[in-house]
């Protein structure tokens, strides 16, 4: 398997552009930029050292209250082959699903590894 990566494209407000987003109603559309701030943070955080599995923990937490329904998935892989990791020792992504009201909303924040810089990117 190949993975080929390409930057996220981005509303001003974060939140990462897909044709679902219609889908959602005026006061979800508030809510949802939450998932790619949430994202940045918990990234932010693993990078500076803190342990992956309680920092997804409180990720998830603060996804929920938020106000998304369901947690599909919040994970951390690796970048090269998209395989679980406990320890951010290489190049990563944080992958996550999670539903607002009917509507699916994925995002991936990456993450370099502890000596890189995590970076917004919008095209």
């Amino acid at each position: 398997m190949d993975v080929v990566a390409c930057p996220t494209v981005r509303e001003p407000d974060g939140l990462a552009l897909s044709s679902r987003n219609v889908r959602l109603s005026p006061l979800e559309r508030q809510v949802a930029p939450r998932l790619a701030a949430i994202l940045f943070a918990t990234a932010a955080r693993i990078t500076s050292g803190a342990p992956v599995e309680a920092t997804l923990d409180e990720a998830r937490s603060a996804i929920a209250a938020a106000g998304y329904t369901r947690i599909e998935y919040l994970e951390l892989r690796a970048e090269g082959d998209l395989a679980p990791i406990q320890t951010l020792d290489r190049p990563a992504r944080l992958l996550a699903a999670a539903w607002l009201g009917d509507t699916r909303l994925i995002d991936n924040v990456q993450i370099p590894s502890r000596s890189g810089a995590i970076t917004r990117t919008a095209a």
